[in-house]
């Protein structure tokens, strides 16, 4: 794990390095301007650097405040370096022209020349232009991190289902998912969230995984707003990766045991119904539909706890079949191969990686989707169909930009 963050700051600092050619050019007359520049950027990727000698319980929120203000500040400057890696090729191809047609000087200027008295030097002109576009995405940076993490949007899907009861022709789901309340910073916020989701009136009310980061005191001061969840038919829940501690340095491993053991005491003191590697049944006159829930299976970095075989028994004969599973990943190399059965699989997991480019019928971008081939929204292979949401809370970038929390509502239809 240390290896893999050094690796990245690596990667960033030459970021910075590149980046810093555009502001020297703009300030080269204003060394105090340069040393102050340096002298933050220093601080801060230190700052970073010492998070991880920090005790475990100082650590979380400490590191998420420092990597939020870097990456606020590297989005931006991928901008500033497409600008200059572009003059930078140009250079290039001069020095090989010049070297092999030794062609006159006047015939091509030099970068930083002016062409007249009145010019401004390319390289200054081009470092101007990078700045100044790069505070877009700054802009909505700092937006997202002040007021766009806690713009909870409500997303309606209708579901079609082959062969659905009309029993259970309409019944709705309200879905929630990665709560992550240890990075939470408005309780007034959060409360609002969770009204929102109640308001929605559904039929039932479920939660598909990591109500925390690390540790289970996370959630205190927010018992009472959890607890306020409903629905008439209850809310079911499933675990997360982040709700095992397995990021977390223990003291051993049956400290962590006794952790985990918290962990699902919290779910039934909040009233919710965990579903570990198990199933409800809800019954309309003869109809059926089952709700199955397992542990976390992921495909990549992530430890497998979920066993779907052992959640499904005894719902084999359920006409409608819903899993929670809080990585998208089970749902394409577990689920749609072993069990045909399962209509709908409701999971959660990337957050749409907090940041990308959503506008529904356009564009529908973020960088997880070179990682998770389901990402965000609905997916359908055959009769089998996911929902991956969008997560509630946020971890890592203490934000959210242009990819918004997620209450879902949805709505079963027959196909």
């Amino acid at each position: 794990m240390s290896t893999r963050i050094f690796s990245f700051l690596s990667i960033f600092i030459l970021v910075e390095v590149y980046c810093y050619q555009a502001f020297k050019t703009l300030f080269r007359k204003k060394p105090s301007i340069r040393y102050l520049y340096i002298g933050l950027h220093v601080f801060l990727y230190l700052a970073l650097v010492g998070t991880f000698f920090l005790l475990p319980e100082t650590r979380g929120k400490i590191g998420m405040v420092v990597s939020t203000i870097i990456v606020g500040l590297i989005v931006p400057k991928s901008v500033i370096i497409f600008f200059l890696f572009g003059e930078d090729l140009v250079r290039v191809v001069r020095w090989i022209v010049g070297k092999i047609g030794h062609p006159k000087e006047s015939s091509i200027p030099k970068t930083g020349s002016p062409s007249s008295s009145q010019s401004i030097p390319r390289s200054e002109f081009l470092s101007k232009v990078a700045l100044a576009t790069a505070s877009v995405p700054f802009i909505a940076i700092t937006d997202g991190i002040i007021r766009e993490k806690y713009n909870f949007q409500v997303r309606r899907v209708r579901v079609p289902i082959p062969g659905l009861p009309p029993q259970f022709e309409g019944f709705t789901i309200t879905q929630l998912s990665d709560i992550h309340t240890g990075s939470f910073d408005s309780k007034k916020s959060v409360k609002a969230g969770i009204e929102l989701a109640n308001e929605q009136g559904s039929d039932l009310m479920v939660f598909t995984g990591d109500i925390i980061n690390n540790r289970i005191e996370e959630i205190h001061g927010y018992e009472d707003m959890l607890r306020s969840l409903h629905s008439p038919l209850g809310v079911y829940s499933s675990l997360g990766n982040h709700d095992y501690g397995d990021y977390y340095q223990w003291k051993s491993p049956q400290e962590k045991a006794d952790h985990f053991q918290k962990v699902l005491e919290a779910h039934s003191q909040l009233g919710w119904n965990l579903l570990k590697n198990q199933n409800h049944i809800f019954t309309r006159e003869d109809a059926s539909l089952a709700l199955i829930g397992v542990e976390n299976w992921g495909d990549k970095m992530f430890t497998r706890y979920g066993k779907i075989d052992e959640a499904i028994k005894g719902a084999e004969d359920a006409q409608v079949k819903i899993l929670l599973s809080h990585d998208p990943t089970h749902w394409d190399r577990v689920v749609r191969t072993e069990q045909p059965g399962i209509h709908l699989t409701l999971s959660g997991h990337t957050h749409g990686s907090q940041i990308g480019v959503e506008i529904p019928g356009w564009v529908k971008w973020s960088p997880v989707q070179y990682i998770y081939k389901q990402w965000a929204g609905l997916y359908q292979e055959g009769e089998q169909q996911l929902y991956v949401n969008r997560g509630f809370g946020f971890i890592g970038f203490s934000g959210r930009v242009g990819i918004l929390p997620e209450i879902t509502v949805i709505e079963l239809v027959k196909s």
